[in-house]
């Protein structure tokens, strides 16, 4: 490599025209050396460095540049103009700090910053490039140490000694390696066997992670390219970061990465030494015990050649084909994935699900992108509305055709054509009350019920002016809404009275005058998760309509 920084003697020259704090090029009359040679930034190396107005008070500035333009009028352009600090840590910043006139003298010395770059015996330095030494000139120790870090040298002695039979303190398997992808150093990557090329290895793809080589990239790389510093195969790898030390490695579901918890297929691959080091041998708490494998040999002699693992398909019945999930589309197409996952429906398949929205009549089960299958009862019919509950929790067996739900009871309450569940009561209530005046007439009242869900039974109380009540005075009804339907037992004139009845199509109806059948109030409710919606009618009412409801499910 050619050298980045070099030395010239300049001669002295000026600014052609003056430059503005922050300019980043200044424009000189000449540039030459010594003995009037034309100069370029090749003679300079990577950078140069200088110093504008040097013998000025208040008014000096250090300057590097990294770029030389010999205009066609004979003035040099100096680029990439850098402000110098004067001391230690001789930062620099993009553009000048000062203002300098025309005519401001340009001196090209050894400026500090200038200095900073050279190595000094008594600092700990940093060398950025390759130093040769001659064949007769070799570095050399004042006294033996053994090295102790990767990264340190190894002397004759050491080399001497380890070579006669003293233990190495670390042993470290590294291979060069061809990378099949981009990876990074301190990534973990597999031998793909069809091109023979590493990849990153990923926990939830079996075949990346799971009976194939593993390795630790030791540098970057990129398709088709030599990774750097090739594949570590085992031993001390220290690329690493934010690791715990004495953690348990595995790889990652995130591609090339480690964790410290294991992935979708757990392969352990390493214990962390320190934050940013670990010593790597793969799959190292996966070899059977003494008495795993003494247990393979069973109670009836040595296995035959021909005797092979039980899976799933040697099973009488797949283990994920009794399994639970929850569904999560919001509507009754149920969707559940599985773990492990069936290959397809089988007779006899038993699945417990979780509903997340209750059913609306005819409802389906699709697992595992299996195909949506019908859920059934009593071996034909369509489920009623309402009997699968929202987070309950079911079994179906699968028939062959459908699903047959096989955990809900179908007992029927006379009279109704559904299931008797949704006609009894789950302890959970609310009430409230409101006042619908005269002046505001017909119109709706919506009243927030506060339910965890949609209540199943309203019980309203209606009454004109002061006759509020279950008394049942003049001008009140009760009523009832039951899954949809609205109903009331209303009376005018008090309790003997013969203006009453049941009102099949209203829960409210409050008359004011006895014998007068269509003066006052009526009403029907509707319900949903949030609110219970009244929809009231006014006939030329003289009072306003009190109104008291209770509601559950």
């Amino acid at each position: 490599m050619s050298d980045l920084r070099k030395y010239c003697g300049v001669s002295e020259t000026q600014l052609t025209i003056g430059a503005a704090a922050a300019a980043t090029s200044i424009t000189l009359d000449s540039l030459v050396d010594i003995y009037n040679n034309t100069l370029t930034m090749t003679d300079f190396g990577t950078k140069g460095f200088a110093r504008l107005n040097p013998d000025g008070d208040n008014i000096a500035e250090d300057i590097s540049f990294t770029g030389i333009t010999a205009n066609g009028d004979g003035t040099f352009t100096l680029t990439g103009v850098s402000t110098v600090l004067a001391k230690d840590p001789y930062t620099e910043t993009s553009g000048l700090v000062r203002s300098h006139g025309t005519g401001s003298p340009v001196r090209f010395s050894n400026v500090p910053a200038f200095y900073g770059e050279f190595v000094n015996k008594n600092n700990d330095e940093t060398i950025a490039e390759t130093w040769t030494y001659t064949s007769s000139d070799m570095p050399r120790l004042n006294t033996y140490v053994a090295p102790t870090d990767d990264e340190e040298f190894a002397t004759k002695k050491y080399v001497d000694d380890t070579a006669g039979g003293t233990p190495v303190s670390q042993n470290r398997i590294v291979v060069t390696a061809t990378a099949g992808e981009t990876v990074a150093d301190g990534q973990i990557v597999y031998l793909d066997e069809t091109d023979n090329e590493w990849k990153l290895a990923d926990a939830s793809t079996a075949a990346t992670c799971q009976s194939v080589m593993l390795g630790v990239a030791q540098g970057a790389g990129t398709d088709g390219n030599a990774i750097t510093g090739g594949v570590l195969l085992f031993g001390r790898d220290d690329g690493q970061s934010g690791l715990t030390q004495g953690d348990k490695l595995y790889i990652s579901d995130t591609a090339g990465a480690v964790s410290s918890s294991a992935g979708t297929v757990p392969v352990a691959i390493a214990h962390a030494v320190t934050a940013t080091s670990m010593d790597f041998e793969p799959n190292f708490d996966s070899f059977p015990t003494s008495g795993q494998r003494d247990a393979l040999a069973g109670t009836s002699g040595t296995p035959s050649t021909s005797n092979k693992y039980v899976t799933d398909a040697d099973q009488s019945k797949n283990l994920s084909e009794d399994a639970y999930a929850a569904s999560t589309t919001g509507n009754d197409t149920y969707v559940v994935t599985l773990s492990p996952a069936p290959t397809a429906y089988n007779a006899g398949m038993v699945v417990t699900f979780s509903p997340d929205t209750v059913n609306t009549g005819a409802c389906t089960l699709n697992v595992n992108a299996l195909g949506a299958k019908s859920i059934k009862v009593n071996v034909s019919d369509d489920p009623e509305d309402n009997t699968l509950k929202a987070n309950g929790v079911y079994s179906v067996v699968y028939d062959g055709t459908n699903f047959q739900l096989i955990n809900t009871p179908e007992v029927l309450v006379a009279g109704f054509s559904s299931n008797a569940d949704e006609y009894h009561s789950h302890g959970e209530r609310a009430s409230g009350s409101f006042t619908r005046t005269v002046a505001s007439g017909a119109g709706t009242v919506t009243e927030a019920h506060g339910l965890s869900q949609t209540p199943r039974f309203v019980q309203v109380f209606a009454g004109v002016g002061e006759n509020l009540g279950a008394s049942r005075s003049t001008g009140s009804s009760t009523g009832m809404f039951i899954s949809g339907a609205n109903f009331c037992n209303w009376v005018t004139g008090g309790i003997g009275a013969n203006n009453s009845g049941i009102q099949t199509a209203e829960v409210i109806r409050a008359r004011e005058t006895v014998g007068d059948a269509s003066d006052g109030w009526e009403g029907t409710i509707s319900v949903d998760g949030t609110n219970i919606t009244f929809t009231l009618g006014a006939t030329t009412p003289s009072d306003d309509l009190d109104v008291a409801w209770i509601a559950w499910f």
